[in-house]
């Protein structure tokens, strides 16, 4: 992982979101589909813990930062 930022949903809403927070992770790979089976694969093996605060599904939010870029040291 490069770096991590969080966000709160932001009061401008075009329509009703369950959400109210979202966080953007940066990841550095040379193969995203590759990258993507490993976290799938990894998915429910206790390796990375889901919360009810992962959820599924597609929608379109407006948010705002609360916390500065954090970018991983190397």
């Amino acid at each position: 992982m490069v770096s991590a930022q969080r966000f709160r949903l932001s009061p401008e809403q075009s329509t009703a979101t369950p959400y109210r927070y979202l966080v953007i992770y940066e990841i550095e790979t040379n193969d995203l589909a590759e990258t993507i089976r490993e976290l799938k694969a990894k998915d429910g093996t206790g390796e990375i813990p889901a919360t009810a605060a992962l959820a599924s599904g597609v929608l379109a939010s407006f948010f705002e930062p609360i916390g500065p870029l954090v970018v991983a040291r190397r």
